[in-house]
């Protein structure tokens, strides 16, 4: 099932101008700029990437900032000084009870991008801040494997005993 990714301004305090880009990494492919924070944008304002994505693509959400030349991603590998520019949590829509929630965005992923590189960066990341639609995160936390669970159901077992033996005596 293929998609397209909408973007959502929401807010920020980013003195610099600032535009997001789209790049799907399995496809290889980057979008136009979108939403510049300083281009008289109102909660809500939305843009379309305008490039097609698919179920299970890797995608990453990039912040251009044409007053330093610099690219902060979502993936900090991928950011000059390595570090994380991006916080990034789910959003569940107009009932979201976010702080500074306009109240008609749609479900998606938040995104609050800190546009300082690291020495020199205060990480609030509240410089530009959006929701992206027709997106989900992906976990990172690796699932565990059936033995890892047998060796945590034995330990348990153990310190139950250790402690019903406590109790006992």
């Amino acid at each position: 099932m293929e998609t397209t990714i909408t973007g959502y301004w929401w807010g920020g305090d980013a003195a610099d101008n600032d535009t997001i880009e789209l790049i799907d990494v399995t496809k290889g492919i980057t979008s136009a700029p979108i939403l510049l924070n300083h281009g008289g944008l109102v909660a809500g304002a939305s843009a379309n990437f305008n490039i097609t994505v698919s179920i299970g693509d890797t995608l990453a959400f990039v912040m251009v900032d044409s007053s330093t030349g610099a690219d902060w991603s979502t993936t900090p590998s991928a950011n000059s000084d390595g570090i994380n520019h991006a916080y990034i949590t789910p959003f569940l829509g107009p009932s979201d009870p976010s702080p500074g929630n306009p109240g008609d965005i749609p479900a998606g992923l938040f995104v609050g991008f800190e546009d300082r590189p690291v020495p020199g960066s205060d990480l609030d990341y509240n410089d530009d801040e959006f929701v992206f639609t027709n997106v989900t995160l992906q976990s990172t936390v690796p699932t565990p494997e059936p033995s890892s669970i047998a060796l945590l159901g034995t330990g348990l077992l153990a310190a139950a005993g250790l402690v019903r033996r406590r109790l006992v005596k």
